[in-house]
């Protein structure tokens, strides 16, 4: 597994933490080891300052109720995404961020250390540029982490990609490529190692706006040369997502494969396909439901310690609002090897998380969903084995806060994930952010983060 699609699924994609925010009402969080003493830090950030044209907000605590750093960024700019890396090759985290300048429209990338000192700072692109998205890119020949950047231009809605790497106090560019043309829209962009040579490629899904039908592109980031580009799907499908993971054991497929999940626009139906680098069919593909269901949310998951991974879908049953996941060894059968309903119709599933929550690495990875209860918006979590099995529930904030949102995180030990759950306040106070090992008593981390007067009311 390339050291890029780790950092993706510890510390998310950008595109969900923008998601985040945006489902949280203004404060989201980002994992990262700002400091090197191999424990995740509490990473929070509002992204809204009440229309003072100030940069978001940001604090990092330790689990330990000690603040690290916390500071004001970026004034006079918007849209924030976020992720965290080893972008100096210094053994710990920065936080890298990027963000839109108001005045003008460019778009400028910077990274600050565990004292949250500015260690690099450049523009990107000028005006005229929309649709930035951030994510961490591993090429062989460096030892840190490069910042790849996908973008789209407005004149004529050509989408490109670059590649950018610390060098001094700023950002140089490596690599950039016009990567498709018009036409198209919902454009993601990641970063794997599809053919196992230890150096990531580029990743491009979109759909195409006539029709719907979706097509991926994947490039060599050390050469700039397109590697696959496929139309996946024709017209007649929609709420196209794309996962990149090791679905496949490099043994008998080696390098990281890619999920596609999407819907069937007459009925709603899911379905999944897997793709890799070279293959102009897909290795796999599967309906999994016959319609009557939605909020599809794909996430690999492994259910051993083993080479490669499984595939995670939760979502939600539109009659009832109930919700349920399977789970789906790709490179094995169509069958899921797992099918469990999670919540009742009382209970408002607001995010879901994987991780070894119960500290057993032999036995994969567990699933953790947090809700709301409608009656009174209690906050609660669940921790299922990914066989279904329960291994632990709890309310846990109690009544008057709203939009939880759950990460695994590794803050007190590293060898076990624990919930981080953060969730911003029905009556306009200060998030709230604890971390729960699972099936314990009390929380080992809980306090109020930010402040009440730099947020929006939700």
């Amino acid at each position: 597994m390339s050291k890029s699609y780790q950092r993706l699924e510890r510390f998310a994609l950008p595109t969900v933490v923008v998601a985040l925010v945006g489902l949280l009402g203004g404060a989201g969080s980002v994992l990262a080891d700002l400091d090197n003493d191999g424990l995740d830090d509490l990473f929070v950030f509002s992204v809204e300052i009440d229309g003072l044209e100030r940069g978001p907000w940001y604090q990092v605590w330790k689990s330990n109720n000690t603040l690290l750093t916390g500071a004001f960024i970026l004034n006079g700019f918007t849209d924030f995404q976020f992720f965290a890396a080893d972008v100096v090759a210094g053994g710990g985290d920065e936080q890298v961020v990027g963000a839109y300048r108001l005045s003008d429209g460019s778009y400028a990338l910077q990274a600050r250390n565990a004292a949250g000192a500015v260690v690099a700072s450049s523009f990107l692109t000028g005006p005229g540029f929309t649709r930035h998205q951030i994510f961490p890119v591993e090429l062989a020949a460096f030892a840190g982490t490069e910042v790849g950047v996908g973008f789209v231009r407005d004149t004529d809605q050509v989408a490109f990609y670059q590649v950018w790497r610390r060098s001094g106090a700023s950002f140089v560019l490596i690599q950039g490529v016009a990567i498709l043309g018009p036409g198209f829209t919902n454009h993601f962009f990641g970063a794997g190692d599809f053919d196992a040579d230890g150096t990531d490629e580029i990743f491009l899904g979109a759909d195409r706006r006539t029709d719907g039908a979706a097509l991926f592109k994947i490039y060599s980031a050390a050469a700039g040369t397109v590697m696959q580009a496929r139309y996946v799907t024709g017209p007649g499908f929609r709420d196209h997502r794309w996962v990149l993971a090791n679905f496949w054991p490099d043994t008998t497929n080696p390098g990281t494969e890619l999920v596609h999940g999407f819907r069937r626009r007459s009925d709603g139906a899911g379905a999944f396909q897997v793709w890799d680098e070279l293959d102009t069919t897909p290795l796999t593909s599967q309906f999994i439901d016959g319609g009557g269901f939605s909020e599809h949310d794909w996430r690999p998951l492994d259910t051993a310690s083993d080479a490669n991974q499984e595939l995670f879908v939760g979502f939600r049953r539109d009659s009832d609002h109930t919700h349920a996941f399977k789970v789906y060894a790709p490179n094995v059968s169509p069958v899921p090897v797992t099918s469990v309903f999670v919540t009742g119709p009382d209970l408002s599933l607001t995010d879901w998380a994987v991780g070894d929550f119960d500290g057993n690495s032999a036995n994969g990875q567990e699933v953790a969903a947090v809700f709301q209860r409608e009656s009174d918006a209690n906050v609660g979590y669940v921790v299922r084995f990914n066989t279904g099995a329960v291994h632990s529930s709890r309310f846990v904030l109690g009544t008057g806060f709203i939009g939880p949102r759950v990460k695994p995180v590794r803050a007190f030990v590293a060898t076990r994930d624990d919930l981080q759950i953060l969730a911003q306040s029905q009556a306009g106070n200060a998030p709230a952010l604890q971390v729960w090992q699972a099936g314990a008593a009390t929380p080992g981390f809980s306090r109020f983060v930010l402040n009440s007067d730099i947020l929006p009311r939700p």
